[in-house]
């Protein structure tokens, strides 16, 4: 049975958590100098994750110093007990803040935070883990400030600006109004501009022959999703096509929000015979509620996502979206707060980070019924 030392419901990755257990036991004498660690497999086994994620938490470990890995041999730890303390403990940190719920952002955590973490590393900085909850958060900094020399803020400004005020120190914000933000702190403002792979699968659809052409969208109070709803907007105007009001629903960007919706689309008298959707959570719901109609993906509605997670290749059809280099977007994130610190007088900047078109199976020509015959 898989350790229950590691927390899954928390932001934190699981491989940083690995790690830090194995400081722990480090320090604790379970693992003494010059002793072997337990196999990759052994410790995946252990903790019940995946081979790649105990490799990535010892390769945070062989960075930190504390191991060193022999080719077809193994992880020995090195050094004295005294040198193994979490790297908190001995570099300055950067605060990273998001929600508590991995369902909000997932799937973009493990490349991203490997990615934004390695960076910092490099630079001598640790990764701090904290929530964007207002209450949960005082607490958090008032426990972790005085280390810290920036924050890096996963969207939720509005709700925890007045309290980030209070502090001087630099934020980066990801997923923000760059109009509305208060530069006196945030410095600078990193969002995904999903405007060109929208106006690029618009215009793919409409070139397939789709004049009816629907969208499950993202909630509009997010900054990010109301720009990702107008680009729609522009691009179905832009084509030539009347903007149908019961084509464009509401999202949350989860699986049965998407079901939901294309639920609405498929009870419409005019059924849209293209839909996007505004991530590819929603498009697999939208592609199960299709299915469970009995239709057929491309044949009788096409359907495009955007984020392109692993699952939307091996969809059935594969998914046609838009990749966000979530490396990229750590990597990003990190070299931008590295800057700032390196450089206080760095005046504001936005940083928008744009995603690539994937083409699949899930999209075709609309169909035709012509005397109870399918037309393309």
């Amino acid at each position: 049975m898989p350790t229950n030392e590691l927390d899954r419901d928390k932001v934190t990755p699981l491989y940083v958590q690995i790690r830090d257990v194995l400081v722990q036991r480090i320090n604790h004498g379970q693992f003494s100098e010059g002793k072997l660690l337990p196999s990759i497999r052994q410790l995946a086994s252990e903790f019940g994750v995946a081979v790649f994620t105990v490799r990535q938490a010892l390769d945070l470990l062989a960075d930190d110093g504390i191991i060193e890995k022999q080719a077809g041999r193994g992880s020995y730890v090195v050094g004295s007990k005294k040198n193994h303390i979490l790297p908190k403990q001995k570099r300055s940190s950067i605060l990273f803040l998001a929600s508590e719920s991995s369902t909000e952002w997932g799937h973009y955590s493990t490349p991203l935070i490997y990615e934004l973490e390695y960076t910092l590393n490099q630079a001598a900085f640790h990764l701090q883990y904290g929530p964007v909850h207002p209450e949960l958060l005082e607490v958090f900094l008032e426990e972790n400030i005085e280390d810290a020399s920036g924050i890096i803020l996963w969207s939720h400004y509005e709700t925890v600006k007045k309290l980030l005020s209070k502090y001087e120190l630099p934020v980066i914000l990801y997923g923000g109004n760059p109009d509305l933000v208060d530069q006196n702190y945030v410095k600078y403002v990193v969002n995904f501009d999903g405007f060109n792979s929208i106006t690029y699968l618009v215009r793919y659809l409409f070139d397939l022959g789709h004049s009816k052409i629907a969208t499950i969208h993202g909630p509009t109070e997010d900054f990010i999703a109301a720009c990702q709803l107008r680009a729609f907007e522009d691009a179905i105007a832009a084509a030539g096509l009347a903007l149908n009001p019961d084509y464009i629903i509401g999202g949350d960007y989860m699986f049965a929000q998407g079901r939901s919706a294309m639920c609405k689309l498929l009870k419409l008298d005019d059924c849209p015979t293209a839909v996007m959707c505004h991530n590819d959570y929603m498009a697999l719901g939208a592609i199960a509620e299709i299915a469970s109609a009995g239709l057929q993906i491309p044949d009788d509605i096409s359907v495009t996502g955007l984020d392109d997670i692993e699952i939307s290749a091996y969809t059935h059809p594969p998914l046609t979206t838009a990749r966000i280099d979530r490396t990229l977007l750590g990597s990003t994130l990190a070299r931008l707060m590295i800057e700032r610190l390196a450089n206080p007088r760095k005046p504001f900047s936005v940083t928008n980070i744009e995603a690539q078109v994937q083409i699949r199976k899930s999209c075709n020509s609309p169909q035709r019924i012509i005397d109870g015959v399918k037309q393309v």
